[in-house]
């Protein structure tokens, strides 16, 4: 009976004249016995893990067999000195491989998604200094339906497009020229081929003709242009009237004139007086400098036409 092993005085077990087992054993044994539970081992997989240290290969059959049963001996003998908390196994989370990189697009898929035409991208690239990516890259802002007829427009498809649009072909010219030398600042002032250049200038005027949409001019307006993109503002002026004009902006110029009469081209300054020379309904254009976001305010005051 375990009772018979258990010296109450010292409150020590005294088994070892009863069974011989391994070193490694009897050192478990005596911890798990030990008079002072501090001592002890505080979990049932802390035994496990002593007993089950790699042995010396010679005794691994012999060891193995005796630790099986001198453990479940063990456990009878101290169970009740204390308990011992159960063992907690982790579950194992497995690891997620990594994403495979996505392939990068090459030029002709890139071309092919962007709706271009092999024959009309050659044309381009022909004598040019740009490479294939850096012209795609220009293309991309401009819309599947503009980039596709890249190639095949011609002046008639221009002067199609002008009978619908809602602002002068003044303002969309240079809305479209504005854009066009952001994009391609190697053509400036340049007379543009109408199969190579000319093209992309068509497609940007095509762009520009569906999507601009006049706004009436109060005495203030203000905004932001993105991606070289104009803005058109109208106001109905009387001549003789008195006009000033203040900008505020790093990156823009103001042009402000009638089917028939200019009254301010290219303004980039802050303050502009002016007088109406002839009665009309005019177009004020403002376009930006540069290709990226170009914020401005721009206010108009307007005097009335004095009476005699």
């Amino acid at each position: 009976e375990p009772k018979k092993l258990y010296d109450e005085t010292t409150q020590i077990w005294k088994w070892h004249n009863h069974a011989e087992v391994q070193p490694r054993l009897k050192q478990v044994l005596d911890r798990m016995l030990s008079p002072h539970p501090q001592q002890r081992y505080p979990t049932a997989a802390k035994v496990l893990q002593a007993l089950f240290a790699p042995p010396d290969f010679a005794s691994i059959v012999f060891t193995f067999v005796l630790i099986g049963l001198a453990a479940i001996s063990a456990y009878r003998l101290i169970n009740h000195l204390s308990d011992l908390q159960p063992a907690i196994v982790t579950p194992s989370t497995a690891v997620d491989a990594a994403p495979t990189p996505k392939p990068r697009e090459t030029a002709q898929q890139r071309s092919k998604r962007l709706g271009l035409r092999d024959d009309a991208l050659r044309l381009l690239l022909n004598g040019s200094n740009r490479t294939i990516d850096q012209l795609l890259y220009q293309l991309e802002p401009l819309t599947q339906e503009a980039r596709s007829g890249i190639g095949t427009y011609k002046r008639v498809n221009y002067d199609a497009w002008l009978s619908t649009a809602k602002v002068s072909q003044k303002a969309i010219e240079l809305l479209t020229d504005a854009q066009f030398v952001l994009r391609f600042p190697e053509q400036k002032g340049k007379v543009l081929n109408p199969r190579t250049s000319g093209q992309i200038w068509y497609a940007i005027a095509r762009d520009q003709i569906t999507k601009t949409q006049p706004e009436t001019l109060s005495s203030l307006a203000s905004g932001t242009l993105k991606n070289g993109v104009g803005k058109v503002y109208r106001a109905s002026l009387k001549q003789g009237q008195t006009i000033k004009l203040n900008l505020k902006s790093d990156s823009t110029s103001v042009w402000i004139f009638s089917a028939d009469t200019t009254l301010l081209k290219n303004f980039s300054q802050s303050d502009w007086t002016g007088k109406v020379t002839r009665s009309s309904n005019y177009e004020i254009v403002i376009v930006p400098n540069t290709i990226g976001a170009a914020d401005y305010q721009m206010s108009i005051d307007v005097s009335s036409v004095s009476s005699k």
